[in-house]
């Protein structure tokens, strides 16, 4: 019983240590209407692979939309290579739908750290110009964060959409419907390259459907062979079938606009809609772009090389699609 009612008076002193702490930085914030904050509270550091328990709060710039004052909600940090930054990625499932930062209501969102791209501004400015193109497009929408961990603030971050099921519009009950992030379709398929190496026989990383339930590879497969080494006769006949060409060339023209030679053969999600729907490519991770390299350097002068995406060299080199169009 005193246990039990320890308990509850160590929960309601921390909510009311929570949102006193919210209320006092209103008070004393000099520029409130600038950016929204989120606060993580948790006193072990949030794992990476598996979300865990944590708990939130969310203070909006935006007069129309709700604060979140303490709510339990799951996270996990996130990325490869990024895992060993002090700042690390985060994914958030929050119990329910929220505006964050005036964006669209969801449950489900990135938060980007931008370690080492300092700016912030080359994912958002590369999202933007390709639903700019064509309003069809998929990219994530983002906005600006202030991020706050157990009170110590932990930085600016970049709140994102995430490009799954929902935000991509796919038909889950149509057997042909799938999503894959950064699968390696458009290199030679003498090259064995493995996309998600963190999950043995994904090597196409596919996000939907559940590999365990409908393992879709050998589809998969089949279109990076087709690019690859079809007759040229096939090629321009049925490449229309698989993806429309027109998107196609919407991406080539930001990728050398961007100058993102590391977004020719990933920083992209492949999904298709429905049996009846072409491929579609929808962006992500453009970090890389606008001058800075992979290695934090300057780019390289001169023009990426696109030509090592074999989808892009058939299309440029076809003629029969440039006399058709």
């Amino acid at each position: 019983m005193l246990k039990n009612i320890f308990k509850l008076l160590i929960g309601s002193l921390i909510i009311t240590l929570v949102i006193g702490s919210i209320f006092f930085t209103q008070l004393f914030d000099t520029n409130p209407n600038n950016l929204s904050k989120i606060y993580f509270y948790r006193w072990r550091s949030i794992p990476f692979n598996n979300k865990a328990t944590t708990f939130l709060s969310y203070v909006s710039n935006n007069p129309q939309i709700d604060h979140i004052y303490f709510q339990k909600i799951r996270a996990k940090a996130r990325g490869g290579s990024n895992a060993d930054f002090p700042k690390h990625n985060f994914t958030i499932e929050l119990k329910n739908k929220h505006q964050l930062a005036g964006l669209a209501n969801d449950d489900d969102w990135i938060l980007g750290a931008s370690f080492l791209e300092k700016s912030f501004i080359r994912n958002k400015l590369s999202f933007d110009l390709f639903r700019l193109f064509n309003s069809k497009h998929k990219a994530p929408e983002c906005e600006f964060t202030e991020v706050y961990r157990n009170f110590k603030y932990h930085g600016l971050y970049v709140i994102m959409e995430r490009m799954d099921s929902k935000r991509l519009k796919i038909n889950k009950k149509d057997s042909a419907a799938c999503i894959f992030k950064e699968p390696p379709i458009f290199i030679d398929p003498k090259v064995i390259v493995n996309s998600n190496p963190y999950k043995k026989n994904d090597l196409y990383h596919q996000k939907f459907p559940d590999l365990t339930k409908r393992n879709k590879t050998s589809e998969i497969e089949e279109l990076r062979k087709f690019i690859a080494f079809a007759p040229d006769s096939i090629f321009d006949k049925k490449i229309k079938s698989y993806f429309q060409v027109d998107d196609i060339i919407d991406w080539h023209i930001l990728l050398l606009f961007a100058h993102n030679d590391d977004g020719v053969i990933k920083g992209f999600y492949l999904y298709k809609k429905a049996d009846k729907t072409p491929f579609k490519l929808a962006l992500w991770d453009y970090d890389n772009t606008f001058g800075r390299d992979t290695d934090n350097q300057p780019h390289l002068p001169g023009i990426i090389n696109w030509e090592r995406n074999i989808l892009l060299n058939r299309l440029v080199n076809s003629t029969t699609i440039h006399k058709a169009d």
